[in-house]
């Protein structure tokens, strides 16, 4: 597998969250936001495509609404 797999800190990192509770509050209510899998015991990562293509995904979005 080649796949580059980010954490948790990554992923705020990119999305500019700095709360935990936030980030965690914005997994659950954002239905197509890529799904986490776990990587130990207390532990989570993210497929850094899967995070790319959502983030690809929105700019898309708010290009298509800006015109």
């Amino acid at each position: 597998m080649d796949e580059q797999v980010l954490t948790k800190y990554e992923v705020m990192a990119a999305l500019k969250y700095k709360s935990v509770s936030g980030f965690y509050t914005f997994c659950k209510r954002t239905p197509d936001f890529p799904k986490s899998f776990p990587l130990g015991l207390r532990r989570v990562g993210w497929v850094k495509r899967e995070i790319d293509a959502y983030l690809e995904k929105r700019m898309n979005e708010r290009n298509a609404v800006e015109g």
